[in-house]
């Protein structure tokens, strides 16, 4: 699924995913404190802000999602950021992938 997402800053790639019923603008602060540092990519998760509808909602087709992002981007390396659903995304994401990092 292509997710809607922002980017702003440059450096190591940091993507921050927010918890449910949320949206991409939830971490803005975050995001923005960020930014004179990394490349922050704020996502907005499956069924949630500006990405597509589906009726699947699970904890892998989520993953599945920003795993996906990432390949578009082309981007080996991250740094996830997760709130409550999108900690529970990145975990999911790590337990497949151990070049990365988590923060929840």
């Amino acid at each position: 699924m292509k997710l809607n997402f922002t980017e702003k800053g440059s450096g190591p790639v940091a993507i921050l995913m927010h918890g449910m019923f949320g949206s991409l603008s939830n971490l803005g602060n975050l995001a923005r404190h960020l930014a004179p540092t990394h490349r922050v990519i704020s996502v907005d998760l499956r069924n949630h802000g500006d990405s597509p509808q589906s009726a699947t909602m699970d904890i892998p087709a989520m993953a599945e999602d920003i795993v996906e992002l990432m390949d578009d981007l082309s981007l080996g390396e991250a740094i996830l950021i997760g709130h409550s659903l999108g900690g529970k995304v990145g975990m999911r994401i790590m337990s497949k992938n151990h070049k990365l990092e988590l923060f929840c």
